[in-house]
């Protein structure tokens, strides 16, 4: 059937298929779902595309390969790969990924209030203010302050190079 125009409640039964694009205008909802709402709801509200989920239950997305990206589909923003990693991008540049074995971050980590590192880490500069050293290896403590009052270093330390106290130290 071709050029029907419709007014109000359309139903059908079995599939439909479109031989062309299916276009909304602005402020036009596809709901999916209950009949008065709409549990799921795509729609363009003249400046935001939206996918509101309001139904029970979660919004699942099933997929071997999520990719987000930016609007111009040139930018990676996420990408989570089945029984794989997931890479956070800023920019189109990854910053963070998860491993088999745990996480790697690629640049600068800040952290505004503590930060808990349990095992056996290696630090190859720390920049601190205060710090708190369990076991770990340190080949470079650089203080970013000239009045640092609270080191406290624990467990099995090794420091390559030389330690300086020139104060009082406890070892």
């Amino acid at each position: 059937v071709s050029g029907v125009s419709t007014l109000g409640v359309t139903s059908f039964t079995g599939a439909v298929e479109f031989g062309s694009d299916l276009v909304f205008g602005d402020n036009i909802t596809l709901r999916i779902g209950s009949e008065t709402g709409g549990d799921l709801r795509f729609f363009h509200d003249g400046s935001h595309s939206r996918i509101v989920d309001s139904g029970t239950g979660h919004l699942i997305i099933q997929t071997s390969e999520l990719d987000l990206m930016n609007a111009a589909g040139g930018e990676d923003m996420l990408k989570a790969t089945e029984n794989g990693s997931v890479e956070l991008y800023y920019d189109n540049s990854k910053k963070f990924e998860t491993l088999g074995i745990g996480a790697t971050v690629i640049g600068d980590l800040k952290v505004s209030e503590n930060a808990t590192i349990l095992g056996v880490s290696t630090l190859t500069t720390i920049s601190a203010t205060e710090a708190t050293i369990g076991v770990a290896t340190v080949s470079t403590f650089n203080v970013t302050e000239s009045n640092l009052t609270n080191v406290i270093v624990s467990g099995v330390t090794t420091f390559t190079g030389a330690v300086d106290a020139n104060d009082s130290a406890t070892i």
